[in-house]
């Protein structure tokens, strides 16, 4: 009864259901891309002017990049497959004729 499954399940369980996970998913997501960019745009103007304080963007940038990396290799690339069985070799069904 406490599976993510159903609404009920998700209820029952105390546990978000996929829409829930997917709107945390795409937060996290957006945060870590905004804190890429803005790493990245403080690291240049650090380096534009000359200044010894850009250290703290550079480490920024490379740990939410090594988490990029690191979910790239956890989670792999288009897990989802392709539509019309295309990535199995088999073709799809012709339409039926009649």
């Amino acid at each position: 009864m406490g599976g993510t499954d159903t609404d009920e399940g998700a209820r029952a369980g105390s546990r978000p259901d996929e829409r829930q996970q997917l709107v945390s998913l795409r937060s996290r997501a957006l945060a870590c891309n905004l804190a890429a960019a803005t790493s990245f745009i403080g690291l240049i103007a650090a380096i534009a002017v000359g200044a010894s304080w850009g250290w703290p963007f550079l480490v920024t940038l490379l740990i939410t990049g090594y988490g990029f990396l690191l979910g790239l290799g956890n989670y792999g690339v288009a897990e989802e497959g392709t539509p019309d069985d295309t990535d199995a070799g088999a073709q799809a069904r012709p339409p039926v004729s009649y």
